[in-house]
Formats: C-alpha cells, structure tokens, sequence
C-alpha cells in the first residue's frame, strides 16, 4: 500500500512538473534560434552592406561636384627698376591672391563599364540575400532534427510507460496464480525482474530527454538548462508528389540560386575590365573666380570670373599587354564559376536522387510498423488474456512482449527517419526560405 501511494504521489509531482512548463512548439523554436543565431545576424549586416553598395552612384552613372577655394598674402620688400632708368623701392608691400571654384565632371561614356558595375553590384545583393537565406535553412532544419529527437525521446519515455503497465498487469496476475498455486515462483520473480528492467530503462530515458533539450537549448541560443516540453507527436508529410519535387527542386534550390549570381559577378567582372580597351569621355562643367591684388608693380588688381566648358576623352592603347592577361584571367574566372555550377546542379541531382529514395523507403517502412505495431499490440493482449484464463504459458507472453517492444521501438524509429526524410527533402526544395 505504501509502495503504490509513493508510486501515485511522484505520478503526480511529474505530472504537475510538466504542467507547469512551457510547450514549445516547432515554430516558436524556428523563431527564437532566427532571433539569436549569431550566423544570421552577421549575414544580416553582411546584406545590409551589400544593399548599401548597390547603387547607381557607385556605378558610376551619376557626375561628381568639387568646390575648391584657396587664398594667400604676403609682405615682401619690393624694388623695380625700368628701361628709363627709374627705380621704386618699398617695404612692406601687401598682396592678396584669391581663387575660387567650381567643377563638375561626369562621365559619359566608359565603354559600357558602369551598366557592367551595376549589374555586378545588384547580383553581388543577390548572393547576400541567398546566403542569408542558406544560413536560415541550416538553422531551420537542425532545430527541427533537434527539435524532433527530444519529440522522439519523449515517446520512446512514453512507450516504455505503456510496457509498465502490460509488465505490472503480467506481475499481478504471475502474483496471484502462485498465491492460489497455480504456478510456481518462477514466474512470479521472472515478471518482476522484466518489471523493473523496464523501470531502470524508463529512468535512463528521463536522461536522453535532459540531454536532448540541452543540445536545442544551445541551438536555440539561451541557458542550455531553459525549461521546456515539446509536442507529443510526430507528423509527417507524406503527400510529397516525387515527380513534381524533383521537376521544382533546381529552381527552388538556394545553393543554385547563389552559385547562378555568381556566374553573373564573373561575367560583369570580365565586362569592367574589357571596358578599358575603349576610350572614356567625359564632360566637364566649372566655374572659377580668380582676384589678385598688390599694392606695386605694374598691376595693382586683376580679377577674372566665368564658366568654363569643356571635355576630357582618353583611351589606353598599349599598356603593356597588362590589360590582355586581366581579360584572360577574368574568363578564367568565369570558367570556374561556370564549372561551380555545373557541380553545384549534379551534386543536388545526386542528393535529390538519393534523398527521393530515401524518402521513399521511409515512408513505405512507416506505414508497415504502423501496421505491425498494431497486429503486436493485439497479439499482447491476446496472450496477456490467455494467460490470465489459463489458457497460455508465461513463456508465450514473453514472447508476445518481446515481439510488442520490438515493434514499438521500430515504429518510433521509423517516424523519425521519415521525419528527418522530410526536412531534408524540404531543405534541398527551398521551403524553409519561401
């Protein structure tokens, strides 16, 4: 009596233990690992930088406008003697010089170099945008895998209650037929042993739980001993149509995406720096005020202002053969992004292939454990109930709770497997992104 009270009354502490802590679902750990990942925010800022730099002014496209003033005064001795023999001596004499002014300066023509830069600068915006987006995917699909293997712990916690219960149910009636006789006991220390191997695994259970939710704490980027409880299921998405997956998959995929930017930086690189073979021209527009004034000499005040208009054209013909080997290696360049590509597109066709079957195979193996899980859970009952009428050995639910724990343990680790299938299938399609 005193065991069974114990026994209710920590039934009842876990129980209230649980209650008083929050359910974390999926989409609230999605939340708070995209608010603390540091690897995100620094590719946020990464963008920000980026979106900053793509802009027709640093194209190119847009004149530029310099002031500029300067003065001067002075105190010299002065002496001048003229051709009719007549000489002026002075100390002292102050002059003043005074120039101011105004030019602007824009290029009209670089040999298409500014549309090359922009589109450069706007594909280079690009690919920050997708790898922010490629960091968002790696944290969304670790903390679900994280995520769903403190699910899966939980159940597995779960399952091994319910054997509890069949293994309590097997002791109490091994009890009762060797109180009135019926069998020897044997059978009654057998199921008490099975009992409490159960219980001693249930306990290390509680363990891998506090393991697991540590490791999501940490991904989640708070105290690793936060606490938490998770859902208590599951759910899988198997209404996946394979053929128009596969058909999506390359124009949905990030990776591509980026590395299709990159062939398009390469090519506007190769574009700048064959703009040089063709002359520039520029147009300039100024103005200028200029004021000087002494007080000897021949002229005692000069001043000039007015607009002035005109063009600046240059063109680099030989530069020795500098310029040839940059255009060379820009093609390089674009060779290798062009090659990056080709790898990026036959490494997800790999991994599609691969993932597709594997997908396949777990969705096929989840469907017959879930199948087989019920036919043993029958089959225990079933013997569990021979028993008791006396119909059926102690060996013979032995068995059947052998067979029951084996399925169990099956189906749990089939629904995480094509749980994880399904993130990664996810994954390589982009949806974490859209």
């Amino acid at each position: 009596m005193k065991k069974s009270l114990v026994s209710i009354c920590l039934v009842l502490l876990s129980s209230s233990l649980l209650l008083g802590q929050d359910v974390l679902t999926p989409e609230q750990a999605i939340e708070i690992a995209l608010k603390n990942n540091y690897a995100i925010t620094i590719s946020k800022s990464q963008l920000e930088i980026t979106e900053n730099n793509s802009t027709i002014g640093n194209a190119g496209f847009l004149p530029s406008l310099n002031a500029n003033v300067s003065g001067n005064t002075s105190d010299n001795s002065f002496k001048q003697q003229l051709s009719s023999g007549a000489t002026t001596t002075k100390d002292h004499v102050n002059s003043n010089a005074l120039n101011a002014g105004a030019v602007l300066s824009w290029t009209v023509f670089d040999g298409f170099k500014m549309f090359a830069t922009y589109e450069k600068l706007q594909s280079l915006n690009a690919m920050g945008e997708f790898q922010l987006k490629i960091e968002i995917e790696n944290t969304v699909s670790s903390v679900l895998l994280n995520y769903y293997d403190v699910v899966l712990r939980k159940q597995e916690k779960k399952a091994l209650e319910n054997s509890m219960k069949l293994y309590t149910e097997l002791v109490k009636i091994a009890e009762k037929k060797y109180t009135i006789g019926l069998t020897s006991k044997v059978d009654y220390l057998q199921a008490r042993v099975d009992l409490n191997g159960i219980r001693s695994e249930h306990l290390q259970k509680g363990a891998l739980i506090d393991i697991a939710k540590n490791s999501l704490n940490e991904l989640l980027g708070r105290a690793t001993d936060t606490p938490f409880d998770v859902l208590d299921t599951i759910a899988i998405d198997q209404k996946i149509n394979f053929d128009e997956f596969k058909a999506s998959v390359e124009k949905q995929n990030i990776f591509i995406k980026y590395n299709q930017q990159n062939v398009i930086v390469a090519e506007k690189v190769a574009q700048e720096i064959t703009s040089s073979r063709y002359p520039k021209l520029a147009l300039n527009l100024g103005y200028n005020y200029t004021r000087t004034q002494s007080e000897a000499g021949f002229t005692l005040l000069n001043q000039s202002s007015g607009p002035t208009l005109g063009f600046t054209a240059t063109w680099n013909i030989f530069n020795g053969r500098i310029l040839t080997t940059q255009i060379r290696n820009a093609h390089v360049q674009m060779n290798i992004a062009n090659v990056a590509l080709e790898q990026s597109k036959l490494n997800l066709a790999m991994r599609l292939n691969q993932s597709c079957t594997v997908a396949k195979q777990a969705f096929e193996i989840l469907t017959l454990e879930e199948e087989n899980f019920l036919l043993a859970k029958e089959n225990v009952l079933l013997g569990l109930e021979r028993y008791r009428l006396g119909s059926g050995s102690q060996i013979q639910v032995n068995q059947a709770y052998i067979s029951y724990d084996t399925s169990q343990n099956r189906l749990l680790l089939a629904r995480s497997l094509a749980k994880k299938a399904e993130i990664d299938l996810k994954k390589l399609n982009g949806e974490y992104v859209k």
